[in-house]
């Protein structure tokens, strides 16, 4: 029976060590899974902080060409509005002038006809003075040519 014992020991300590090495293989497998989950995680978070990071950092970029963008545009539209004024002040500027000339030449062509018609009117007295000097002519030389015959 001695030797029974002896050799159901060693299997029994056989069997314990098993069991033993098996919850040891278990727990080691346990804790480096859980080391890996837990790197996993910190990996995770570090990426999504980087994403985070990344999303800030491309929203500020993003703002500060926006700012860029719209202070060029309040700058265009500053020098078209003022190119605007410019080219509006012309326009009245022209309009302006445009009525004074149509005026003018309205003006012009009234004195013009005035003039015309006192120029007509002149020669009309010029030809009506000349007939008469004419006739005045013609009767001192029929006077003279009395006087001499006579």
């Amino acid at each position: 029976m001695a030797s029974t014992k002896k050799s159901s020991s060693p299997k029994v300590k056989s069997s314990l060590t098993k069991e033993f090495l098996v919850d040891q293989l278990q727990n080691f497998e346990t804790r480096i899974l859980k080391n890996v989950d837990s790197k996993i995680d910190h990996a995770r978070e570090l990426l999504e902080a980087k994403i985070d990071f990344s999303r800030k950092d491309a929203k500020e970029q993003i703002q500060s060409v926006a700012i860029g963008v719209n202070s060029k545009i309040a700058a265009s539209e500053y020098k078209l509005v003022k190119a605007i004024d410019s080219i509006e002040s012309e326009v009245r500027f022209t309009q302006i002038a445009i009525r004074e000339v149509k005026s003018d030449t309205i003006r012009i062509e009234k004195t013009q006809g005035e003039h015309t018609e006192r120029l007509n009117r002149i020669e009309k007295k010029l030809n009506e003075v000349t007939e008469k000097v004419n006739e005045h002519d013609t009767e001192i030389a029929t006077l003279k040519s009395a006087a001499f015959t006579g």
